[in-house]
């Protein structure tokens, strides 16, 4: 894991209190019975690591749950490759496809 802080004391990173960044992680909330997942990360994403994502893919699918996982290419955190009709289309296709719409 790993960042900073955004709020009032910006010093502090995830690996000085683990603890805050463990609850705040959504990773530490997976469970079996959760509905599917698009996990979708930009390879040019300098805020938020792709090991993050990873991660989270990984702990989907150790308990069972469905995830699909895409690379954007060329996207960084945020950035208009986000918002081209080709991501958008996998967007509402994944969804297509799991409420079989």
């Amino acid at each position: 894991m790993n960042g900073f802080s955004f709020k009032e004391n910006t010093n502090i990173s995830v690996q000085d209190e683990p603890e805050k960044a463990l609850a705040a992680s959504p990773i530490h909330y997976v469970q079996s019975g959760l509905p599917p997942f698009l996990m979708m990360h930009g390879d040019q994403d300098k805020l938020v690591s792709p090991s993050e994502t990873d991660d989270m893919v990984q702990v989907l699918k150790n308990n069972d749950i469905d995830v699909d996982q895409v690379i954007v290419e060329g996207a960084a955190h945020g950035t208009v490759e986000w918002i081209q009709p080709e991501v958008v289309k996998i967007i509402t296709d994944w969804f297509s496809s799991k409420l079989q719409v």
